[in-house]
């Protein structure tokens, strides 16, 4: 079982069959993703939003931006934001861009 050593940057996969499967880096639910493709099929994803109370944010309805500025605990430097309004700050702020989820997985 994973320990999220900071939640800022949480993850989660949720299977058809009810399984949870935690991470603490986003790059880490994709290499994972990636390498169970088969066995999450239907599966969902979500991640923590960086801002706020860190709600989890499905992957959906997140936006994600890399940046070296983020440090991650995997370095991974990826952070989630619910809008993209909330994204176009943080970019602002940690000069990073913007990256889909999907093209993440392929």
């Amino acid at each position: 079982k994973m320990i999220i050593s900071e939640n800022r940057f949480g993850a989660e996969i949720l299977t058809q069959k009810g399984k949870v499967y935690k991470f603490d880096d986003i790059i880490c639910l994709v290499d994972f993703a990636k390498a169970e493709k088969a066995s999450l099929s239907n599966a969902s994803y979500y991640f923590t939003d960086f801002e706020g109370k860190h709600d989890l944010l499905q992957s959906s309805e997140s936006f994600l931006l890399k940046s070296e500025a983020l440090k991650s605990p995997m370095n991974g430097n990826m952070g989630a934001f619910s809008s993209k309004q909330s994204l176009q700050k943080a970019i602002a702020t940690f000069n990073g861009e913007e990256v889909d989820f999907n093209a993440l997985l392929k």
